[in-house]
């Protein structure tokens, strides 16, 4: 988590944004909504819950630097200026840890009850939906939705 959040403060820097003016801005909505359905989630829930909501991101991110790695349209190297970002995701640590939450995920997947594994499922795909709805945010947002 710590060289992700690195990661992304320093992409901020780059683009002329200070970690003080980073703190200061006002959350975007896209960002609540993901972020506090995880935190409610695992907060009403168990370990499982909390884990089933935070797939999306993790496994999402992971899949999402390895399809564009195997892309021939993908640049890479500085002709890119989110190759960092490819790189992070697509890398054996993060790979690994990737790797580790399916496994981890899998485990308990198997011992659940039809019941719980449609809960956990609709979990899922809520958290997929607002992970989607994050990434779209990145795509469409204006100055204007930032300021509400």
């Amino acid at each position: 988590m710590d060289v992700e959040l690195g990661l992304h403060v320093g992409f901020c820097q780059e683009w002329g944004i200070s970690e003080q003016e980073l703190a200061e801005l006002p959350e975007a909505r896209a960002t609540m909504a993901y972020t506090r359905y995880v935190l409610d989630t695992g907060s009403r829930g168990d370990l499982l819950d909390l884990h089933v909501a935070l797939a999306p991101c993790l496994v999402g991110y992971g899949e999402i630097a390895n399809w564009l790695n195997d892309q021939p349209s993908t640049l890479r190297g500085e002709q890119n200026p989110f190759d960092a970002w490819i790189a992070m995701y697509e890398s054996e640590q993060f790979q690994a840890a990737m790797q580790a939450e399916l496994e981890w995920l899998n485990a308990r997947l198997t011992d659940v009850t039809p019941a719980r594994f449609k809960e956990l499922a609709n979990i899922f795909r809520d958290a997929t939906r607002l992970e989607i709805d994050f990434w779209q945010m990145g795509l469409s947002l204006t100055d204007a939705e930032l300021s509400r």
